[in-house]
């Protein structure tokens, strides 16, 4: 209750990009009749696993996600996509909370966090919301705030959450080591280890090694550049600007980058979609593009943000259907060019409104 309280802005403020999310973007089913409104091959095992049927590793040894839809009173499909939207309510409060520790302003956050919600990686969870990526991210930035804090056994905890639902945050352990002990390192380390690899072995039979398939081409390239389009640029000026700073006192922000960035590359040259494994990157992308925006605005080069988020409408059109595009008229191809404008343009008019209190002496309500 007194995390609510102190935050209540940002709890607002998640809750409006939750709601008008799942308002906005239609949602994959089983009756879609496009590659971009069908289940994909991904959710359709996991939706078979918690029927009770059997499927290949890495879906079946994901047991978390599993077991908690089994015990909800909803169909697959609908269990699913409650865990999803309340996960996706949590990253967002905890991106937050990682930003508020950085000591970025309220103002600052937001701006931060809706850009970074305009990428093709996160909008795809509303189209999508029936994968381990959500709740697997939402127990990884509250595993980036235990380690801010230096909260231990909260940063066990929650790291061994996140195992269970998806493998991507054994990258970060070793972040144990930047802030504990050695000995808590060490132990947390060889417990994040049994985590990831005692389920494997007991329903997969082994554990898998990681294959890298993957050619280098354009079209990686290009699919690289999709995951979060003009943010990836607000991103890397953003941490251009840490390069005066001392080591030690950016050593969350570069070590979070460096490792996010070798898994989700890892991740990329072995699984089917290049750009949902960049989703990795998210936290380290909001605290980037939160450096610039800082700058930016706190240096007096406000328009430095309007032409950002300008940039951010014409190159983050990425078009998942949504209610507004979804209708019979529009082909596979039409959709995709047309349906993301809503919510970008709900995003830009929201940061333009936040610029203007920022520019503007009106009340403190956000502080």
């Amino acid at each position: 209750m007194v995390y609510l309280i102190k935050y209540r802005i940002q709890f607002f403020v998640s809750i409006l990009i939750v709601t008008f999310g799942f308002s906005i973007f239609e949602l994959r089913g089983a009756s879609g009749v496009t590659g971009l409104t069908s289940m994909t091959y991904d959710s359709l095992q996991y939706i078979k696993i918690i029927e009770g049927g059997v499927s290949e590793p890495p879906f079946s040894t994901r047991i978390l996600l599993i077991y908690i839809c089994r015990i909800l009173p909803f169909t697959p499909e609908v269990s699913l996509l409650v865990v999803n939207c309340v996960s996706v309510f949590l990253v967002l409060l905890g991106i937050f909370g990682v930003l508020k520790f950085l000591r970025f302003s309220n103002e600052i956050s937001i701006l931060a966090v809706t850009a970074a919600c305009s990428s093709f990686v996160f909008v795809y969870n509303f189209n999508n919301p029936y994968l381990t990526d959500l709740p697997a991210m939402a127990s990884l930035v509250f595993f980036l705030v235990a380690l801010q804090r230096q909260k231990f056994y909260l940063a066990v905890i929650t790291s061994c959450i996140s195992l269970l639902f998806r493998e991507s945050i054994a990258v970060l352990i070793p972040m144990f080591f930047l802030f504990f002990n050695f000995r808590q390192s060490v132990y947390a380390s060889i417990l994040a280890a049994f985590v990831y690899i005692v389920p494997k072995i007991f329903i997969a039979g082994d554990v898998s090694a990681i294959s890298l398939e993957r050619q280098i081409d354009f079209l990686y390239f290009l699919k690289f550049f999709t995951s979060y389009g003009v943010l990836w640029l607000g991103a890397a000026l953003g941490y251009s600007l840490l390069r005066n700073k001392l080591i030690a006192s950016i050593k969350f922000e570069m070590s979070l980058l460096l490792l996010g960035f070798s898994g989700a590359v890892l991740s990329s040259f072995h699984a089917a979609d290049v750009t949902r494994m960049y989703f990795l990157m998210f936290p380290s992308v909001v605290i980037g593009v939160a450096y610039f925006f800082n700058f930016a605005v706190n240096g007096g080069q406000k328009y430095f943000v309007y032409i950002f988020d300008l940039l951010g409408v014409f190159l983050s059109l990425l078009l998942i259907p949504n209610h507004f595009f979804s209708s019979e008229d529009f082909n596979s191809f039409d959709a995709y060019i047309g349906s993301n404008s809503v919510w970008i343009f709900v995003l830009f008019v929201f940061q333009i409104i936040i610029l203007c209190k920022i520019i503007l002496p009106i009340n403190n309500y956000f502080d």
